[in-house]
């Protein structure tokens, strides 16, 4: 760490310099501070999720959830006006059939309308020799339940990659969240699907709309995500991506837009990237209101650059040379960072080297404006080699100055606006916090 940065942040909060190097690049007083560390208990507990999953117990500050899915576990850390990483509930899975129980994780919203958040969690199970996907929904509530109120796989297949999921928002108007479940492939026609199922005060048994890709082995479904309101009509849209195909050596993939609404068509806009890329919809993220021309906004990932849409009348591509993708590529968005009502947001690669030339891994800070710059603000660089640093980002935001909390408003006071974001290595997660002074 420079000396100059060491000076600024060591009155701030020692810990950090002991945890993580910070580099800025030509932003002043901006930085990421360390909070506290999660780390696996061993190999077999060894962290690979950590998502925010909405305010789960309607004590007013949200949650976030990690997940350990060798254990065949996952941990909800609750939210409080100080934050203790002794504080959670643990779910577990101790059906002998079922493995890799938290293998990914999602906020599903308020899917039944009690006032608490709910969350999808999936799995595989052994069906006949043959493994499965599955997905539980769990109700949030003052108690928390540890037993799913809701589960669903693909009956019609004999084996299946059933699993991605995501919250999606309302989208179809009624008042109630819905989400999203994805099945990039199957053994009995190879065809991908997602399936949109409506909240209600009744939960779904079966998805209200299956969408079915055009094309066989193109794994559309691989990823599946709630995007917001990208062309402003007051209904949520959703998007589903498919990276690759089995029928090419180098597939550029596609993501497939549905627009909400009354009547939920299942015809899409489709999204492609540039020529020569590959794995386009690898990731796709909700990305909030990035520029403020009320739309919303998300990120695609491919493997060689990060496509910024814009609603859908623009996009903006950060390419490798630009932060020196090559590793595992992650995003995080959807929440202002700097206070200055634009939404920001952050790009992770395990393979960006320091400037001992080092593979550390990194996560880059990108701010919002009505114009868009594609050059880092700051970063945040790991401390040990290949320590898959950056693998996975979540950003949380906080309730301060009438901004809505996205999981970890943990230590909140009068004087502060907080942000939060968790980055996770093979093993551990770090939480950090931004810290801006409201003005009013």
């Amino acid at each position: 760490m420079k000396d100059k940065t060491m000076k600024k942040m060591s009155g701030i909060i020692v810990l950090l310099a002991t945890i993580l190097c910070v580099s800025e690049v030509s932003f002043a007083q901006d930085s990421l501070h360390l909070v506290a560390t999660i780390t696996g208990e061993s190999f077999e507990k060894r962290i690979t999720n950590a998502v925010g999953v909405g305010d789960v117990n309607g004590d007013g500050y949200d949650d976030f959830a990690v997940s350990m899915p060798n254990a065949n576990q996952m941990r909800l850390y609750l939210g409080g006006p100080k934050f203790d990483t002794s504080r959670y509930v643990t779910f577990a899975m101790r059906d002998s059939l079922v493995a890799m129980f938290g293998g990914a994780i999602a906020g599903a919203g308020d899917v039944n309308g009690d006032g608490y958040g709910d969350i999808l969690i999936s799995a595989v199970f052994n069906s006949g020799g043959l493994r499965k996907g599955i997905v539980y929904l769990y109700l949030g509530g003052k108690e928390i339940a540890t037993t799913p109120a809701f589960s669903f796989y693909d009956k019609n297949s004999s084996q299946d990659m059933l699993g991605s999921i995501s919250g999606a928002g309302d989208v179809n108007g009624d008042g109630y969240d819905d989400f999203l479940i994805g099945e990039p492939y199957n053994w009995s026609d190879a065809i991908g699907k997602a399936y949109l199922f409506l909240g209600g005060k009744t939960l779904p048994t079966e998805p209200a709309v299956t969408f079915v890709s055009d094309s066989v082995e193109d794994f559309f479904g691989y990823s599946v995500r709630g995007i917001g309101d990208v062309n402003g009509d007051g209904f949520n849209d959703i998007a589903v991506g498919a990276t690759a195909s089995l029928q090419t050596d180098r597939d550029p993939g596609r993501v497939c837009v549905y627009l909400g609404g009354k009547t939920i068509s299942n015809v899409p806009t489709v999204l492609n990237p540039i020529e020569g890329d590959i794995e386009f919809g690898n990731d796709i993220e909700k990305a909030g209101d990035i520029n403020g021309d009320g739309h919303g906004d998300f990120i695609v990932t491919s493997e060689r650059r990060a496509y910024i849409y814009l609603g859908l009348d623009s996009v903006i591509c950060i390419a490798g040379s630009q932060m020196g993708f090559g590793g595992y590529v992650s995003v995080g968005a959807g929440g202002d960072m700097n206070n200055d009502r634009y939404d920001d947001f952050m790009i992770g690669n395990t393979n960006h080297r320091n400037a001992d030339s080092v593979m550390v891994g990194a996560a880059c800070v990108y701010l919002g404006g009505t114009t868009i710059d594609t050059i880092p603000k700051f970063y945040v660089e790991g401390e040990t080699k290949w320590s898959g640093f950056g693998y996975r980002i979540s950003l949380y935001r906080g309730p301060q100055c009438g901004w809505l909390c996205r999981c970890c408003d943990f230590s909140t006071d009068l004087s502060g606006h907080k942000r939060h974001r968790a980055i996770s290595t093979w093993q551990s997660l770090y939480l950090l916090i931004r810290e801006d002074r409201c003005d009013s």
